[in-house]
């Protein structure tokens, strides 16, 4: 007998319910993806572990409380940002990190060099693009990592960062023309190849 496959909205909506499984579920599906996010704002992996600790456990215990959520998924990645970012702010020892999220940095840490790669074209080609994403602004950097790593809609990205859909749109756009512009061959492609090699 196959096994239901509910999506994150409905294993939401069960856990509303007092569904401890559904909880289960959901977290099983979501932890490494919300850890890998989280990873992008401080390289403190018990930092990030513990704030995403956090926040599930804090989600199970309102899951009567809190206010409705249209997306699971958005609700959750939101969370854990702004969770690692306030957590990192704290816990820096020396200098002063900013008070705003949005100019938390964003990194996405990438080594061709460490990488086997079968075609020496595709591997410049990402050597290339590795160089171009680490000079994009860290909101852009951002945006392109939610949208084609983690598969999100563009509505849930401008949830997640708090902006309008529309200034998600434009700063999409303008990531992906500068990086067109060095690129004949398909984005798509160079991003699946790209963000299936990054470190966790």
């Amino acid at each position: 007998m196959s096994k239901t496959i509910r999506s994150d909205d409905d294993l939401w909506r069960l856990i509303r319910e007092d569904q401890e499984s559904a909880f289960t579920q959901l977290m099983e599906r979501l932890f490494a993806s919300l850890i890998h996010y989280g990873r992008k704002f401080s390289s403190d992996k018990d930092l990030v572990q513990d704030c995403v600790q956090d926040v599930l456990v804090d989600l199970w215990l309102r899951r009567t409380q809190t206010q409705p959520i249209l997306s699971i998924r958005t609700y959750l990645f939101s969370s854990v940002r702004h969770s690692v970012c306030r957590r990192a702010r704290q816990n820096q020892r020396f200098g002063s990190l900013t008070s705003d999220v949005e100019d938390m940095p964003f990194t996405i840490t990438f080594s061709v060099e460490e990488t086997w790669i079968a075609d020496e074209i595709d591997r410049e080609r990402l050597h290339q693009l590795n160089l171009l994403m680490n000079q994009l602004p860290p909101r852009q950097k951002e945006i392109i990592y939610l949208r084609y790593y983690q598969g999100l809609e563009k509505d849930q990205i401008a949830s997640i960062l708090d902006i309008n859909y529309q200034s998600v749109s434009n700063l999409l756009h303008r990531a992906l023309t500068n990086l067109r512009g060095q690129f004949p061959t398909s984005l798509p492609v160079l991003f699946w190849l790209y963000f299936s090699l990054l470190e966790n």
